[in-house]
């Protein structure tokens, strides 16, 4: 196989893609033009699209605070969708910020019965993957990070003029905003399709 090829499994079929090497913190993927957000880690995946929305928002929200925006999630498969929402729930979510609300529930029920059972965290997050999973070959996508249309970006470390100013960033640039999370996980959702 060429050198420039990583093989990884789709659907039971072994496919080749492009190899790319993992980024450094703080960089991210540039399209054109200058960067203006930066990744918390090199695992953290966009999709063209996203990079420009992420990038246009970036832009705006540097012009008026003269800070990097770092985006913390993007792109999520069921198993990270999963792991995020089990996370949610132990820090106190009720997943009412969910706006599919039988869809949560589904996912919600087999949080409830692995904590029911006494069952690891792996197990748990391996089940609600596999409600989001169905759900998803049914065509209900319980976040819009599964389908490559959503950004969390940090705040923890903003002012909150800043934070007013990032939301406005958002929206300015056709993202639908809201906070996430706790204290200690806090960040801005955005939406962008």
């Amino acid at each position: 196989r060429p050198k420039n090829l990583d093989t990884t499994t789709n659907g039971g079929k072994t496919v080749a893609q492009p190899h790319t090497a993992p980024r450094p913190r703080g960089t991210a993927l540039r399209r054109s033009g200058r960067q203006n957000y930066e990744l918390d880690n090199n695992r953290i995946v966009m999709p063209p699209r996203l990079q420009d929305h992420a990038n246009a928002m970036g832009a705006t929200f540097q012009a008026t605070t003269g800070r990097t925006m770092t985006i913390v999630s993007a792109t999520r498969n069921a198993q990270q969708q999963a792991d995020a929402m089990y996370q949610r729930r132990i820090d106190g979510s009720d997943g009412s910020d969910y706006t599919n609300h039988p869809a949560f529930q589904q996912i919600d029920a087999a949080y409830q019965a692995g904590k029911r059972a006494g069952h690891s965290r792996v197990q748990t997050v391996a089940a609600m993957a596999a409600v989001i999973n169905q759900q998803m070959a049914q065509g209900t996508h319980i976040s819009f990070h599964l389908i490559g249309g959503a950004i969390d970006v940090r705040t923890n470390d903003l002012t909150l003029n800043q934070r007013r100013s990032l939301i406005a960033a958002a929206r300015a640039n056709g993202g639908r905003p809201h906070y996430e999370g706790n204290r200690h996980h806090a960040h801005l959702h955005v939406q962008f399709y």
